[in-house]
């Protein structure tokens, strides 16, 4: 209980349907006013994601995503997977026409296969310790 205290309080998660309004009674306060808007979760928009249709699409839709995995977004991670959205993401891939010209870079420096591998590497290394110690514990 004090680590899912602690990850309300450094904002890292909010109190689900249960525990909020056990917070809402103890405190004698609403929803609104701790800043819990259970009523209109704002993760709720991930749930309809379709694939993208253009690359500034697809980073917009990865970081909506990310954000509600991270904020423990319940509807999302319990889910299961929906058959129909794996074939059209693979007939839209199959059959899309190529994307535009990619967007000319202002500043910063190109991804190269270096920092793929590096990305590969760290997601790899916690995948190992996940399956040698359990999750959640180097998530945030």
């Amino acid at each position: 209980m004090k680590r899912r205290i602690a990850s309300w309080e450094n904002g890292h998660s909010t109190p689900d349907d249960f525990y909020g309004p056990l917070l809402c009674d103890a405190f004698t306060a609403s929803a609104a006013e701790l800043g819990l808007n259970h009523g209109e979760p704002k993760d709720a928009p991930v749930l309809d994601a379709a694939y993208p249709a253009s690359p500034d699409d697809a980073i917009q839709t990865v970081g909506q995503l990310w954000r509600a995995d991270l904020n423990q977004y319940d509807p999302l991670l319990t889910a299961e997977p929906s058959e129909p959205a794996w074939s059209e993401a693979s007939l839209r891939w199959l059959v899309a026409p190529e994307p535009g010209i990619p967007r000319p870079r202002t500043e910063g420096m190109r991804v190269g296969l270096g920092d793929v591998a590096a990305v590969k590497t760290t997601a790899d290394m916690f995948a190992r310790l996940d399956d040698q110690f359990g999750g959640d514990h180097a998530r945030h």
